[in-house]
């Protein structure tokens, strides 16, 4: 009920705020105190807290769960009490079983007063549960007086943190005050810095004037000095026609040197000549052509024959060498000459021969290098291909025609 308070305001004190109430009225409810704002949503605390209708909202919010589980336990005890109920219907068939079986009454008076004693057992435990239910609800009770003072702390904490959000305002605030005081002076700076740039651009014109000047001048003597290039370009080119001269000159000289070279080869003859490049392997006793040493023989010439066969054998044995000519090579070419194979380090093997086939056969002291040399004239009278042939005297002996082996033919008729 109302209470004068001071400076005409009104204070209430009762366990319910009022509904409403005029803008300073004070309401007591026996702990806290409160003030009616309409600008803040009505009652208040002095501290400028949480507003009292928002606190009884989340009062509400926790009893509305505490009535719900109440209601859970109502209907708990309602289901005790059908159970009852049945109960109770059983009692009053049993009655009625009682007044029609009153002759049997004396013989079942033990059996009724065990299921009596059960059923005693049974209101035992519906008593039981009832008082269970009676202790949940004191549990209940002080779980809402607890979560109400959990509330409380959480409604001081919440205004404990809307402080630090003001004072880490205040600070962003300050900051911000320092951030524009710096741009402003980076903006001072990039100012000075444009005026500096400016000078320096103005330097560099004045500079590029100077440097075209200087050029101008550099072009002009460039001028000259072509002028005097060009000059001794005329000389040398004079010279030059006076070697040109002396070029043609020397070139007639050389085409008349050519013809008189062209004159004695005609009478000498011309030269083939056959060099092995890369060591040609002949395995065992297979006659085998060394493919790089031939010479085709016009008809009707006379030829020098030389050559050199270097070469060495995979294990100390005899090898032979046969020089032979295609099948036009019969008795109307007449050849003679002779080998020189060098077996060891001072012996050699001489064969004279006449005729064809030109063969030879040494047998090697080592598996050293060594050389077979050619000395032949030969008169054709067809045409023919001289070639050379050369195989070992056992298998598995393998002969090594190295590079460098040559056979020259040297037409001389």
């Amino acid at each position: 009920m109302p209470k004068p308070g001071a400076g005409g305001a009104e204070h209430y004190v009762q366990a319910t705020a009022p509904i409403q109430g005029a803008t300073g009225d004070t309401w007591y409810d026996g702990t806290d105190q409160f003030i009616f704002d309409p600008n803040r949503g009505g009652w208040v605390t002095p501290g400028g807290g949480i507003s009292l209708s928002n606190k009884i909202s989340i009062l509400s919010q926790a009893v509305s769960v505490i009535s719900q589980q109440v209601s859970v336990l109502s209907q708990n005890v309602s289901v005790i009490s059908q159970g009852l109920s049945v109960l109770s219907q059983a009692v009053s068939v049993l009655s009625q079983a009682t007044s029609v079986a009153q002759a049997a009454l004396s013989v079942r008076i033990d059996t009724q007063s065990q299921s009596i004693s059960v059923l005693s057992q049974g209101l035992s435990v519906v008593s039981q549960a009832l008082s269970v239910l009676s202790q949940a609800t004191s549990v209940a009770d002080a779980a809402l007086s607890v979560r109400i003072d959990t509330q409380s702390q959480a409604i001081s904490v919440l205004s404990q943190g809307v402080s630090v959000v003001s004072q880490a305002l205040s600070v962003l605030s300050q900051a911000t005050s320092v951030a524009q005081a710096a741009l402003s002076v980076r903006i001072d700076t990039a100012s000075n810095a444009v005026s500096i740039v400016s000078q320096a651009l103005s330097v560099l014109s004045q500079a590029a004037s100077v440097a075209d000047a200087a050029l101008s001048v550099r072009v002009d003597t460039q001028s000259q000095s072509i002028s005097v290039l060009s000059q001794q370009v005329s000389l040398l080119s004079q010279v030059v026609s006076v070697i040109s001269q002396q070029v043609s000159a020397l070139s007639q000289a050389h085409s008349a040197l050519s013809n008189v070279v062209s004159v004695i080869s005609a009478g000498l003859g011309g030269v083939q000549l056959k060099v092995v490049s890369n060591t040609q392997i002949i395995s065992g006793t297979v006659t085998t052509a060394v493919s790089a040493l031939s010479a085709v023989l016009a008809a009707a010439g006379s030829y020098q024959i030389d050559g050199n066969i270097i070469f060495n054998i995979s294990v100390a044995d005899t090898v032979i060498f046969n020089m032979s000519g295609t099948t036009s090579a019969g008795a109307s070419n007449r050849t003679a000459g002779r080998y020189e194979v060098a077996t060891g380090a001072s012996a050699r093997v001489l064969e004279n021969f006449q005729g064809f086939p030109w063969v030879v056969s040494a047998t090697m002291a080592t598996t050293s290098v060594f050389t077979a040399k050619i000395d032949a004239v030969v008169r054709t009278s067809a045409a023919f291909t001289l070639q050379l042939f050369a195989f070992a005297s056992a298998a598995g002996k393998d002969i090594n025609i190295l590079a460098g082996s040559y056979l020259r033919a040297y037409k001389v008729g």
